[in-house]
């Protein structure tokens, strides 16, 4: 299908699904047309959908703000879309719409200050509490792929293979929760049931990594 417009053109035409994803693009960055941005959300509500998904059980994430912010890549996409790069928009959408939503759970995460191996020790002999210590002399490889490949993947594989404490514990735990809340909403009887929950979640993920 040709995708470039006519002078003047206007959506919609007779027969909208005889539309490319191309041609809305164009038609909203050219002229702002807000049928045709319109029809592109309904096409990409699915992607959408099926990449908010995949962090909605983030503590304290909000799935309807995370579909907006997707929502928002997806018309980005639209309006910085050309067609002479080559590129399908089908695949360039899907990027913009991952980067978006990863931009979002990273500033909610602040996953660039996150450091696996933060913690070398939760309470002293006593059992009292102990202060995290972070462990400067390791350069944790869970770290380096989660800045690297973004952690949508991270959080996807943890997901698909960790015991469902460990998962809860360990996203929480990226999410600058304290142990003692962790601890809470667990349910677990006391901090070293969280610290070898953490400790089980590492050494998994570090071996599927």
């Amino acid at each position: 299908m040709d995708n470039t417009l006519p002078p003047e053109t206007s959506f919609p035409y007779s027969d909208k699904e005889q539309v490319s994803d191309e041609q809305l693009a164009l038609l909203y960055s050219s002229q702002k047309d807000e049928e045709a941005i319109a029809e592109l959300i309904s096409r990409y509500d699915g992607m959408v959908n099926s990449n908010v998904e995949r962090f909605k059980d983030l503590p304290a994430i909000d799935v309807v703000d995370l579909k907006q912010e997707a929502t928002l890549g997806l018309v980005n996409a639209a309006n910085e879309y050309k067609v002479q790069s080559g590129v399908p928009f089908f695949g360039f959408a899907s990027r913009c719409i991952k980067n978006k939503i990863l931009d979002a759970v990273r500033a909610h995460s602040r996953v660039k200050n996150i450091a696996f191996n933060e913690a070398i020790s939760i309470t002293d002999e006593d059992g009292s509490d102990n202060e995290r210590i972070p462990d400067t002399t390791v350069i944790d490889p869970l770290h380096a792929y989660a800045q690297k490949e973004f952690i949508d993947n991270f959080y996807a594989l943890a997901k698909d293979n960790l015991p469902e404490r460990q998962y809860k514990a360990l996203t929480m735990s990226l999410n600058d929760y304290s142990y003692k809340e962790i601890m809470e909403e667990l349910g677990l009887d006391n901090l070293k049931q969280v610290d070898n929950a953490l400790a089980a979640a590492k050494r998994t993920m570090r071996k599927l990594l």
